[in-house]
């Protein structure tokens, strides 16, 4: 199950900062029916086992825990071994989406791959915040969080609020590939880890 890991993941918290957010997507999911907000949507049992498997490759790194407020992330928290709150900067809507209602339609309409690499290129859709504000305010969130703990942790979230910070600290854009689940950035106060590179944030 350990060669099943995000093996940049890995590489990227041997690198970190002493205190740091590991920001991840949430694990393996079951399939989500059309018309369905996917909002109780269970993880898998391969994603349980790997969320674990993770948890305890990464047990002496975490100490607390921010989760979006969307099932599937709790569910990854908790495998992961650590006590979860939530925040709906996470999700539900998260940092990007200020009008989940035109949100919701523009997602079911065009899918989430889409939007999200829309979004990344500079879209915004009549219902989300440029890609440098929804970051910021993503960014805020997580370093308060790490002030108010002391000691690292980790932020569970979503493919649609992960890669666009992703693609806006590291330049990778998500043209030919998608974040696994699991898969996920080392976020610190003046600097990220992604795939083992350190990249600096931006003042």
């Amino acid at each position: 199950m350990v060669d099943q890991l995000p093996q940049g993941l890995l590489a990227s918290v041997a690198l970190a900062p002493p205190r740091f957010v590991l920001l991840v997507r949430h694990a393996d999911r079951q399939p989500i029916e059309p018309g369905d907000s996917g909002r109780h949507t269970a993880l898998t049992e391969v994603g349980e086992r790997r969320a674990i498997a993770l948890g305890n490759a990464l047990r002496t790194h975490l100490e607390w825990g921010l989760s979006s407020p969307i099932h599937r992330c709790l569910a990854t928290a908790r495998h992961l071994g650590v006590e979860a709150t939530t925040s709906d900067v996470l999700g539900a809507p998260g940092p990007f989406v200020f009008d989940p209602d035109l949100g919701g339609q523009v997602f079911a309409r065009m899918g989430t791959e889409a939007v999200v690499r829309g979004h990344i290129d500079g879209e915004t859709f009549g219902c989300m915040r440029p890609l440098v504000e929804g970051v910021r305010l993503l960014h805020e969130r997580l370093i308060v969080e790490l002030g108010r703990n002391g000691t690292s942790g980790c932020a569970v979230s979503h493919d649609a609020i992960v890669m666009p910070l992703i693609a806006h600290f590291t330049g990778h854009r998500f043209r030919d590939d998608w974040l696994e689940p699991l898969d996920g950035i080392v976020v610190g106060e003046t600097t990220v880890v992604w795939r083992g590179c350190r990249h600096e944030i931006p003042r």
